[in-house]
């Protein structure tokens, strides 16, 4: 398997000739001039990623991430870890959500066993060969007494996103969706988006914001969201020694590690990603932050597109 290092240095901008091209040749279309919006900029960008005027989007598929999070232990839920097993099997049955919007656009959908609580590999049950195990841990620890993960770990995690994206690259694929699922997800998140943005673990400032399903009827007085309000684990943005997802691993998910190697395996094969969660791109930019890493993603929302 490659290295993150290798990885990295693979990936090539695109040749801007061909989003030239692109663009001259919807300016030939008979409508008002880009009358349909991020539509055309897509298009010519995947032209520019297959180097035709003429691309494929005839396969496609979701590769699903999902794992536990130890910080559910400090009551930030709404709901029980269990769920996390139970809808994994529900996407594998393909009745859960991002299933119907996937049949719509003839989409297939994976899912990888990143680290949840749940044994399921081996199961007898509906869309097991869809199911991929690479399970790091059972769930990640909790990050208001500790670090997340290490390290290792981390890498581990973003290593194997993209070896499974490839994968299916390899089979065809000409656009991958990627994300993640675990109960409690939403917390980790917070925490990694205040580090990586605020430079502060003041996270109980914008949990509840996040996520106002999981927040209803359940203020910062609880005990969980008052050891949220100060994360132990500050970053250190001045220290060079610091890879860029160590921080990310302190409080993070191998959730958010995965989809960011699907990311970064769409960059290196010139495959065109589209990334519905916005901080799962985060472990992926802050380890190769340079123009090029925006030519193979899309950001279905106007915040993601704004926070990048």
């Amino acid at each position: 398997m490659m290295n993150l290092k290798e990885i990295v240095d693979g990936i090539k901008p695109l040749e801007q000739k061909w989003i030239e091209q692109a663009r001259e040749r919807t300016a030939q279309l008979v409508m008002p001039t880009r009358a349909l919006g991020r539509l055309h900029e897509i298009s010519e960008r995947l032209c520019a990623i297959q180097k035709t005027l003429q691309p494929s989007i005839n396969r496609k598929a979701v590769l699903v991430m999902a794992g536990d999070h130890g910080v559910v232990n400090a009551g930030v839920s709404a709901y029980p870890q269990e769920v996390t097993g139970a809808m994994v099997q529900t996407f594998l049955a393909g009745g859960a959500g991002i299933n119907a919007i996937s049949r719509l656009v003839n989409a297939e959908v994976f899912v990888v066993d990143m680290g949840i609580m749940a044994e399921l590999n081996g199961l007898d049950m509906p869309g097991s060969d869809h199911l991929v195990t690479h399970k790091i841990a059972p769930g990640t620890d909790d990050f208001t007494r500790g670090p997340a993960m290490n390290i290792e770990d981390a890498e581990q995690s973003i290593l194997l996103g993209f070896q499974e994206a490839s994968r299916l690259f390899q089979d065809g694929v000409d656009v991958l969706g990627t994300g993640d699922m675990g109960i409690g997800n939403t917390t980790p998140s917070a925490a990694i988006g205040a580090v990586m943005a605020i430079g502060v673990g003041l996270v109980a400032a914008i949990w509840p914001h996040l996520d106002p399903v999981n927040s209803v009827d359940r203020p910062l007085r609880t005990p969980g969201a008052q050891r949220l309000s100060y994360v132990p684990h500050r970053p250190r943005p001045h220290d060079a020694q610091v890879p860029p997802h160590e921080e990310i691993a302190r409080h993070g998910l191998a959730v958010v590690f995965g989809p960011g190697g699907t990311e970064g395996a769409g960059r290196f094969g010139a495959v065109h990603c589209v990334i519905p969660r916005l901080i799962a791109r985060v472990p992926f930019k802050r380890a190769q932050d340079t123009p090029q890493r925006a030519h193979f993603e899309v950001v279905p929302t106007r915040l993601g597109q704004n926070a990048s």
